[in-house]
């Protein structure tokens, strides 16, 4: 079986990939330190206020450092435990900011999991 594609479908699935390659996210990064200064770790974590359970070995803090939902702004809250539960912080940034309260700090535990989402301005 042979299939072709037309140079508009080629174009547009070319569009559609590079839509999916730019999406905006929320990056969120791990420190070791208390103070978000000792870069570990970025993960993206989902933008849909599912629970998100990622713990990385030594870290104490985290914080959102990358916002790129135009209109926008990223909020995630960070739990003390797995699943989402325990004590919890929440912490925000706006599109293309550097809200200098984007650090959540858990000394001598770090945080096991997130819930983050966007909330778009009117």
């Amino acid at each position: 079986m042979h299939f072709s594609l037309s140079s508009s479908t080629a174009l547009a699935a070319s569009a559609l990939l590079a839509t999916a390659v730019n999406a905006a996210h929320i990056k969120v990064n791990y420190y070791s330190d208390g103070g978000c200064s000792n870069y570990m770790k970025s993960i993206y974590p989902s933008t849909d206020w599912t629970c998100y359970d990622y713990s990385w070995t030594g870290q104490n803090s985290v914080g959102i450092a990358e916002c790129t939902f135009p209109n926008g702004v990223c909020y995630c809250d960070f739990y003390t435990h797995g699943s989402c539960s325990g004590a919890s912080i929440g912490k925000s940034l706006s599109y293309g900011g550097s809200d200098p309260g984007w650090c959540a700090s858990n000394w001598g535990h770090g945080f096991e999991s997130m819930r983050c989402g966007v909330i778009h301005d009117p």
